[in-house]
């Protein structure tokens, strides 16, 4: 038998769990969910998308949260934590990645999303009291984690956002996983 044939029949088989991790339903088929939340130890206001998404189906629609300036939307000022949110388990979860918004773009349309958040990784400054306008002084890297590498289904994923010491107007993103359950 050809090593490929065999690694077909030991998928088919059940054998290929930690290849493919469960997306954490509790039904075949069906997803679970990850808790989310964020904070900003920086003294800006943070815009930026979040989300989840899975790179190898182009029509999956990928669950997304946004944090804008608007003051009708979800924002994430200095020195606060948002509120905590829930988003669809994935195969990749996503701080403002290239892959996150491509797939926003490929499968949302214009009314779904704020196109002020829809930028890679995460800017940081203030609005201006003149015009109301965002004023960036600076951003963190886009973030992803994998399914089954980085993160499980029915956790606790924390982001914090840090400013970099000494760094000019620097700032990253630091992740926390709290797994639904431990053999601990």
């Amino acid at each position: 038998m050809s090593l490929c044939a065999g690694m077909i029949g030991l998928c088919l088989s059940g054998g290929c769990g930690s290849l493919f991790p469960s997306l954490g339903g509790s039904v075949a088929g069906g997803r679970g969910t990850i808790q989310v939340a964020v904070i900003n130890n920086t003294s800006n206001q943070a815009v930026f998308t979040i989300g989840t998404f899975d790179p190898a189906d182009q029509n999956t629609q990928p669950d997304i949260v946004q944090f804008t300036t608007t003051p009708d939307g979800r924002q994430l000022l200095g020195g606060s934590t948002s509120s905590l949110f829930t988003l669809t388990c994935g195969r990749v979860l996503s701080v403002g990645s290239s892959g996150l918004l491509d797939a926003i773009s490929q499968n949302l349309t214009t009314d779904d999303f704020d196109e002020e958040a829809l930028i890679e990784g995460v800017s940081f400054g203030d609005v201006s009291d003149e015009n109301g306008s965002f004023e960036s002084i600076g951003s963190a890297a886009a973030f992803e984690a994998s399914l089954g590498i980085d993160v499980s289904c029915n956790a606790l994923v924390i982001f914090q956002l840090e400013p970099i010491p000494l760094g000019n107007h620097a700032f990253r993103i630091v992740f926390s996983i709290i797994p639904s359950s431990s053999d601990r």
